[in-house]
């Protein structure tokens, strides 16, 4: 396993191997620009880590490509004022915890979601 950082966007990615093909996989595993307000998360990315985006509070809009297929719990935690976020294709369940900002008025989801766990949008008021 080994992280790259791509300073061009701010993500640092964890490559793991998957037990099938023995390719790697990458996952977001940080968010390191604190001045954005837009990011989108691309399809070589195939899921988001815990904690990603956690204190960045400038983000207010996350849009997800459609290659990204997995999210862990709390992705988008403590973003204190993100107010939309575009689910790609990829993704069919929302895990628990997904963000707990009061702000979110937009969410987009793809027609293959499955599955939105309990307390998704903890504190989403909207």
């Amino acid at each position: 396993m080994y992280k790259k950082k791509l300073s061009e966007c701010g993500f640092i990615y964890e490559a793991v191997e998957d037990e099938i093909t023995h390719k790697p996989i990458l996952y977001v595993t940080s968010f390191t620009n604190q001045t954005v307000k837009r990011v989108s998360v691309p399809s070589l990315a195939a899921g988001i880590r815990q904690r990603t985006f956690a204190g960045c509070n400038k983000v207010e809009e996350v849009h997800i490509e459609d290659g990204v297929k997995y999210l862990d719990e709390y992705c988008f935690y403590d973003c204190k004022n993100l107010d939309y976020i575009k689910f790609g294709q990829g993704i069919t369940t929302v895990n628990a915890f997904m963000s707990n900002s009061s702000k979110i008025v937009g969410l987009h989801f793809p027609n293959n979601i499955t599955l939105i766990k309990q307390n998704a949008f903890i504190n989403c008021k909207n």
